[in-house]
């Protein structure tokens, strides 16, 4: 698939921006953004995912619309997924976000 200009996409994605504040709409939901939730380092969900690039008992890395979220930590586990939402469990020690410039794109 060709891959859209960044000029076009950050006009597609500004209209979305503004498309979710008329409507009061939670960007993440319009705009594709990932929306992470940790709790006291046992355990972290993530929604609007895009898949698992590398997992091990010490590292996650999972794809999202900006590039890619690593979690590191000990004995870490998948406790659950769906096609857009992911859970871990374990001693997360560690969350990032390697942005790509433009995105990923499919």
């Amino acid at each position: 698939m060709a891959r859209r200009s960044s000029r076009s996409g950050g006009t597609v994605r500004r209209w979305r921006a503004g498309l979710a504040h008329t409507l009061q709409l939670p960007p993440e939901l319009v705009l594709d953004l990932p929306r992470l939730i940790w709790i006291g380092g046992e355990s972290l969900a993530l929604e609007n995912h895009r898949g698992i690039i590398e997992y091990t008992s010490q590292r996650v890395r999972i794809r999202v619309s900006l590039g890619c979220v690593v979690v590191e930590g000990r004995h870490l586990e998948i406790e659950g997924m769906t096609a857009t939402d992911l859970s871990l469990r374990g001693d997360v020690r560690s969350v990032h976000l390697h942005m790509h410039p433009e995105g990923i794109h499919e």
